[in-house]
């Protein structure tokens, strides 16, 4: 999957501890990704580039998005401002490892 590139929705979140053992803040370039990708925290740590309507940001897996859809991701707040406008709430974006 490495290079591969995949579609999705992204969305904001205030992280906190996550499923990754990671204690993370709104200001922290992190993500969550659902639990198909997670798989057993697999992609912990792993870092992706991902793409928005308004940029682009690389964030680290660092939890759990349950109602995630496959390739949709959960952002930080501060990662989710460099790729897209909060009031939108959900955006169309591409990412890749």
């Amino acid at each position: 999957v490495v290079g591969k590139k995949f579609k999705g929705d992204g969305t904001y979140y205030a992280p906190g501890l996550g499923s990754c053992g990671e204690v993370d803040t709104d200001s922290d370039l992190v993500v969550a990704m659902n639990p198909y990708w997670m798989s057993n925290g697999e992609m912990c740590g792993k870092k992706i580039k991902a793409t928005g309507p308004n940029g682009s940001v690389t964030v680290k897996v660092v939890d759990t998005c349950p109602g995630c859809a496959q390739n949709d991701l959960d952002f930080s707040e501060d990662a989710y401002d460099m790729i897209g406008d909060k009031e939108q709430g959900r955006i169309p974006i591409s990412w890749k490892f």
